[in-house]
């Protein structure tokens, strides 16, 4: 039996310094995560999301979204095992 903590872990996602090539480096990270793991859905229109928030220079929601999206992430992986 495996315990849904390692799912919901908190997943801690630093933008720093926040400038937008630190911000979009994150966003490209989750996108190799949602690759990897074939998880389509969630983690990836987070990484989506997170994508136009660094654009926008958003980066405190762009944590906040790229910190969701390996949440949802996390999920996915624990569902496949």
């Amino acid at each position: 039996f495996t315990s849904a903590s390692a799912a919901s872990r908190v997943v801690v996602i630093k933008i720093e310094p926040a400038n937008e090539a630190v911000c979009m480096h994150e966003v490209e990270e989750l996108r190799k995560g949602v690759e990897m793991a074939h998880a389509a859905g969630t983690a990836a229109a987070l990484a989506d999301e997170a994508a136009e928030d660094c654009k926008a220079g958003k980066y405190a929601m762009a944590e906040e979204t790229l910190n969701d999206g390996h949440r949802a992430l996390n999920r996915h992986k624990m569902r496949g095992k």
